[in-house]
């Protein structure tokens, strides 16, 4: 349709219809796809910790949460459709980035170096929005508990400027000795490992979460005016479930059970815990 040639033919929507399959390598592939998708969107309740502290969150909120799907099926979406019109996805290579292939096609022989760059770019963007949402948790965690440690540390004060300097600079800390789990006796693969154990406690965090939401919406503190949930008697449950599966797709991988079996652990040893602890 647009006349460009490639080494893969002619650029043509075809490219992307020709030889339809729906799991052209297996269902289970399909399947195992779900860990790494959700990985990608972890954190995305960030959105309410940087809204809550704009001047007008009951309108910024729901502007965001409505704009942020059609953002991802537009630049994600769109550009999967664009390099699968001039590339067949047959063709695709799964060691080779389909953005430098694209990149190389027109002619620019630097497009493996301006995608480490954006990669690079995009990751410490993704470290600073990390900082920002953990040093702000840590603060609202040492303001409202009793913990030793996070008041030695003053990481319930601010600074001059209205910022929890010590809880970021704590969470910085942190982050850091995530360096050394590649040199762990054991460990193979870091990335697979961080991947793994992250998300699965991140489930438990978005399940609880899901929980103390149905709780709210029975208690005497729900707000019907402000932003809700549709159908939150039939999503809320369908959530819960999703969540389950993909906790349950991190067991299918060689790569990613250690770090699921971690997170597993951890979950309910800290359920135990934290059920002794309040019930005490």
């Amino acid at each position: 349709m647009t006349g460009f040639e490639t080494p893969y033919g002619s650029a043509s929507l075809a490219n992307i219809s020709e030889q339809f399959s729906l799991f052209p390598n297996g269902g289970m592939n399909f399947v195992m796809a779900f860990q790494m998708v959700f990985f990608a969107y972890l954190m995305i309740e960030f959105i309410g910790v940087t809204t809550s502290e704009t001047k007008d969150p009951r309108k910024v909120l729901p502007k965001a949460v409505k704009e942020i799907p059609l953002r991802i099926i537009f630049f994600y979406g769109g550009a999967l459709l664009a390099i699968m019109s001039i590339i067949p996805w047959r063709e695709l290579s799964a060691t080779d980035s389909p953005f430098v292939t694209v990149f190389e096609l027109v002619g620019l022989k630097w497009a493996a170096a301006l995608i480490n760059f954006v990669v690079l770019t995009s990751a410490a963007s993704a470290l600073n929005s990390t900082l920002y949402s953990t040093g702000r948790h840590l603060y609202q965690i040492a303001h409202d508990s009793p913990n030793r440690f996070l008041k030695a540390i003053k990481a319930d004060t601010l600074s001059r400027h209205n910022v929890p300097q010590n809880a970021i600079i704590a969470s910085a800390v942190l982050i850091g000795f995530a360096a050394f789990i590649n040199v762990l006796p054991g460990v193979s693969d870091a990335f697979a490992l961080i991947t793994a154990s992250s998300s699965g406690v991140y489930i438990a965090i978005y399940i609880l979460i899901m929980v103390a939401h149905l709780k709210y919406r029975k208690s005497k503190d729900f707000m019907a005016d402000g932003y809700l949930m549709p159908q939150y008697r039939l999503l809320n449950p369908m959530t819960m479930l999703f969540f389950i599966f993909v906790f349950g797709t991190l067991f299918l991988q060689e790569s990613t059970v250690m770090g699921a079996r971690g997170s597993a652990i951890w979950i309910i040893a800290f359920g135990i815990y934290s059920q002794w602890k309040f019930r005490k």
